[in-house]
């Protein structure tokens, strides 16, 4: 997938789009079955974006986050479809930094997904992860025009 994404920025769009709709599913699901443990580790997923000290650190963080929001599912494919769409993304991920330079606007952009899923409200899951969704997306697609995997 990232050789898609260096190639063709069609590619880009298609992972955003599923992005969302797995995503948004998975924030739905976690916040029916995740338990005390669950939402104590995305907390900490949290706090460790919050306490990243450069943009790969809070990427790498922020991607931890979205692999404990599956794991608080308690489906092991939602596991692995977070995985597959974080395969794509990662080897890439230095062209699309720009969500993660302000590692507490990165933090910010998450608590509301860690609180419904406390919560137990996957109404309002759904609703925080669509709007980080959408909000990274916009980062992400503002960095100069460049493909990802172009120097700017």
């Amino acid at each position: 997938m990232p050789s898609l994404v260096l190639r063709d920025g069609a590619w880009l769009a298609e992972i955003f789009e599923e992005r969302r709709q797995v995503g948004t599913l998975i924030g739905e699901l976690a916040a029916r079955r995740a338990t005390a443990r669950d939402v104590a580790a995305l907390r900490q997923q949290v706090a460790a974006v919050r306490a990243g000290s450069d943009a790969d650190q809070v990427q790498l963080a922020d991607a931890e986050f979205h692999r404990t929001l599956a794991r608080a599912t308690g489906n092991r494919v939602s596991l692995l479809m977070t995985n597959t769409l974080l395969g794509g993304y990662l080897p890439v991920r230095q062209a699309l930094a720009r969500p993660f330079q302000d590692a507490a606007a990165a933090a910010d952009r998450l608590h509301p997904v860690a609180e419904a899923v406390a919560a137990g409200d996957a109404d309002a899951a759904r609703r925080a992860l669509e709007a980080y969704m959408t909000d990274t997306e916009g980062l992400m697609r503002a960095t100069d025009g460049q493909r990802p995997g172009r120097e700017p």
